[in-house]
């Protein structure tokens, strides 16, 4: 059997967009199942949905233009009405969700460490990779007194402080690389996706 070149190869596993009609690679896009009973599109976050598939850039314009120009019904070889915003409004929430299970799992497996006190001290030793900031806490990550790589607001202190059976939660550090780089590619794809709104 022949073997391909490794261009080749990464060229042959390259997807496009059916919005601006660009190639990128399969992690650069997001993909939508058809769900042939329902006659709806589901956005896939984590590639796990079963069914004919579309690919488009997470991004609220190439979105507009696949709705606009036909390509979703295009790919899927059939007519399929298509909400711009209500795709995007799906994607976002799929990404949010994304968010809280990494989140979850962090501190699940001692990967996060929560609150000013615990994430002080950890900062101190260089150990933290993200830190995630309620958005209506923004004024306690100037406090912190110790600067980060990568800070990025999610959520309010209630909604985090439910999450881990706490009242509120204004600060979460992220302790691996592999989880923040998750993270912020999800908030990068919500922010992406509300553009336009």
């Amino acid at each position: 059997m022949k073997q391909g070149t490794v261009q080749e190869i990464a060229h042959a596993s390259m997807r496009r967009c059916v919005g601006c009609g660009e190639q990128d690679q399969p992690k650069a896009l997001l993909r939508f199942a058809y769900d042939a009973l329902s006659h709806r599109l589901a956005p896939d976050i984590r590639g796990k949905l079963s069914g004919r598939g579309v690919s488009v850039h997470p991004h609220s314009r190439c979105l507009s233009l696949a709705s606009r120009r036909g390509g979703f019904s295009r790919s899927l070889r059939r007519s399929i009405s298509v909400d711009p915003s209500e795709l995007s409004a799906l994607a976002q929430k799929g990404y949010e969700q994304r968010v809280v299970s990494l989140l979850i799992a962090a501190h699940r497996n001692r990967l996060a460490v929560l609150g000013h006190d615990a994430l002080s001290d950890m900062l101190r030793s260089g150990k933290v990779a993200l830190v995630l900031v309620a958005q209506d806490a923004a004024e306690r990550s100037r406090k912190l007194g110790v600067s980060t790589p990568n800070v990025c607001e999610f959520g309010s202190r209630e909604f985090l402080g439910k999450l881990f059976g706490r009242e509120e939660l204004a600060l979460i550090g992220i302790l691996s690389e592999g989880v923040a780089k998750e993270i912020l590619n999800a908030l990068a794809c919500v922010k992406a996706l509300a553009e336009g709104e």
